[in-house]
């Protein structure tokens, strides 16, 4: 038993954006609030076609993704374009020069007609053993600055410790932190807690509390979140329960908003999923649908 259990916490090593994750993904998680149609063609093992249509307002919009696997890099390539003639090209290396190393090159423009706003990333992410995990992200807009994105996180037995920090460098080589992070995480079998303190610009300071569990078919997310500069508060609780007709999720805030969802695989190819949103001090609401097909 101890030696099973011993293996759990080994192979729990995660970056720190994914410190609270299984608790955000309870809450935010499944829930669109838009129309989205995606279909994904796997034309072979080594190359994937995705398609999808959605609305983003009154407006309906599509992108086209294509995804080849390239065993010579360790890694793939995909390009993907939009139909406000936005276009994306990314490479992509796994455990290549070293196991658990990631490498990967973001080239994007949000229009490849007018050749607007150009931007360009590169970004790696280590994993070292059960022991560390760290990333670091530069990327260089079509803007003055240039953003660094730095993260480290360290393992021990069923606790994790985790630093990030986000910079800008201006053009005069001028060095502004943006916002810098601290968390800590206690790993159960059963359940996660995570404590998180941000620092954003010269004097916001905001922590979040997070709390996961799953028992059988129900899992539980909370949030809560406090700002030491303004005094605000604000409290979530999702709550998620698997049947045979699907997964059915429920959250609730502090805000005064009501989100509800469905998801479910209607055979091995085709899922759908159904959510909304009610708010209900201002009795507003808003609903959507995601329909995603595997050919």
């Amino acid at each position: 038993f101890f030696a099973s259990l011993k293996l759990y916490y080994t192979m729990s090593t995660f970056f720190f954006k994914d410190f609270g994750k299984n608790a955000k993904d309870i809450i935010t998680k499944d829930r669109p609030l838009n129309k989205q149609i995606q279909v994904t063609d796997n034309l072979t093992p080594d190359y994937q076609l995705v398609l999808t249509a959605k609305t983003r307002g009154d407006e309906v919009v599509a992108d086209a993704e294509f995804t080849a696997d390239v065993p010579k890099i360790g890694g793939d390539v995909s390009v993907s374009v939009d139909s406000d003639a936005g276009a994306e090209f990314d490479i992509t290396i796994c455990d290549k020069l070293a196991k658990g190393l990631k490498l990967a090159l973001n080239v994007g423009s949000s229009d490849v007609v007018a050749l607007e706003n150009q931007s360009v990333s590169a970004s790696v992410e280590y994993k070292y053993q059960d022991k560390a995990a760290v990333t670091g992200k530069i990327d260089f807009p079509s803007g003055s600055s240039t953003k660094v994105d730095l993260s480290a996180a360290v393992f021990k037995n069923s606790w994790a410790f985790g630093l990030s920090s986000s910079c800008a460098i201006q053009q005069e080589f001028a060095v502004a932190c943006d916002k810098v992070s601290g968390g800590v995480q206690y790993n159960h079998p059963e359940y996660f807690v995570t404590a998180l303190a941000h620092r954003s610009g010269a004097k916001d300071v905001s922590s979040e509390v997070r709390y996961y569990r799953k028992s059988g078919d129900l899992q539980i997310g909370t949030e809560f979140l406090y700002n030491y500069t303004t005094a605000a508060t604000a409290a979530t609780v999702g709550v998620a329960k698997s049947c045979e007709n699907g997964v059915v999720k429920a959250v609730v805030g502090t805000s005064g908003v009501v989100g509800l969802s469905w998801k479910k695989r209607l055979d091995a190819n085709t899922e759908v999923i159904v959510g909304c949103n009610a708010d209900v001090q201002r009795k507003e609401y808003q609903v959507g649908f995601n329909l995603n097909v595997t050919a």
